[in-house]
C-alpha cells in the first residue's frame, strides 16, 4: 500500500468549507488524484451536513421554556432536600447535646457507664436517643418522593 499524501490537502479542505475553489487549486486538482478524492469525500460530507441541518426539527420555544423551568424546579427541590437533611443532622446533634446537659450527666460519665455495664444505663435516655435518631429519618422518608 502506498502512502498517498499531498501538501495541498489542507487547502482543499478549506476551499470546500468556504465553498470557493481558487484557480490555482483547480489546476492542482486536475493533476493530483489524492486531492481529487479528498474533494469528493469532503463535498459529500458537507452535502450530508447541509441536508441534515435542513431536516432538523427544533422544538418550539414554549416547550424549551417549559423543560428548562421543570429542570430548574427539580434542581431547587433537590437542593432543598439536601439542605433539610443537613439541618436535621445539625438539630439531632444539638438535641443530643441539650438532652445530656438537661439530664446533668457528663459525657464521660455516659461513656463509662455504657462501657462498664449496660444495665445501669437509664432506659428513658436510650428511648430518647432512639427517638431523636429515628424521628428525622422517618421525616426524611416521609417527604422524599423516591
Amino acid at each position: 500500500m502506498s502512502n498517498r499524501v499531498c501538501d495541498r490537502e489542507l487547502d482543499v479542505l478549506q476551499a470546500v468549507g468556504s465553498g470557493h475553489i481558487a484557480i490555482d487549486l483547480r489546476e492542482h486538482l486536475d493533476l493530483c488524484s489524492v486531492c481529487r478524492d479528498l474533494l469528493d469525500v469532503a463535498r459529500a460530507v458537507v452535502d450530508d451536513r447541509s441536508a441534515l441541518m435542513r431536516e432538523a426539527n427544533l422544538p418550539g420555544a414554549g416547550l424549551v421554556w417549559w423543560r428548562a423551568n421543570m429542570r430548574a424546579r427539580r434542581e431547587a427541590a433537590r437542593t432543598a432536600v439536601r439542605t433539610a437533611s443537613l439541618d436535621q443532622v445539625s438539630l439531632l446533634v444539638l438535641a443530643l447535646v441539650i438532652a445530656v446537659m438537661f439530664l446533668g450527666i457528663d459525657y464521660r460519665t455516659i461513656l463509662t457507664s455504657v462501657t462498664s455495664s449496660l444495665g445501669q444505663f437509664t432506659v428513658p435516655l436510650v428511648a430518647l436517643a432512639a427517638w431523636l435518631i429515628l424521628a428525622p429519618v422517618a421525616v426524611y422518608f416521609a417527604v422524599t418522593e423516591e
